[in-house]
């Protein structure tokens, strides 16, 4: 068995209120809960927060976790990050999911541990496989592959 180091990414803190568009989520809910996602969760972006959740059984398992917490802050698009590491799988577990080589997450929730400027009482990540990333107009991560 290869023991991998779990902790390699490159995240930054959101620009609050700025995030708008579609997240497709087929990689990991990491939630003790949730995990391993088996179909997409869609989250629906405006202005910065989770608007809408959309998709099966973990979808609303997602939208009523967040639900419950009774904070509007739980759903600000909070983190983006670029996992590093090709030893590590998605697994469930939020130090490994969000290292795997060849996904993004997303940080939902609390920011401000790591420079942002929202407190919550959560923070959530959530792991996309074989995304496609422009930064600044250009591909930098094209189906997965790291194109720099």
């Amino acid at each position: 068995m290869i023991n991998c180091s779990p902790h390699i990414e490159c995240c930054i803190t959101s620009m609050e209120s700025r995030a708008n568009g579609r997240i497709v989520i087929g990689g990991s809910i990491v939630l003790p809960i949730l995990c391993s996602t088996k179909d997409d969760v869609i989250l629906n972006v405006s202005e910065g927060y989770v608007t809408k959740i959309e998709g099966s059984e973990e979808a609303v398992l997602f939208r009523d976790i967040l639900k419950r917490a009774q904070e509007k802050e739980v759903y600000n698009i909070g983190e983006f990050g670029i996992g590093l590491n090709p030893l590590c799988k998605i697994c469930g577990s939020m130090l490994e999911d969000e290292g795997v080589y060849g996904t993004i997450h997303f940080g939902i929730g609390d920011n401000h541990t790591m420079g942002g400027a929202v407190e919550s009482s959560m923070h959530t990540d959530v792991v996309l496989k074989n995304p496609t990333v422009f930064i600044d107009g250009k591909i930098i991560i094209k189906s997965g592959e790291h194109l720099l």
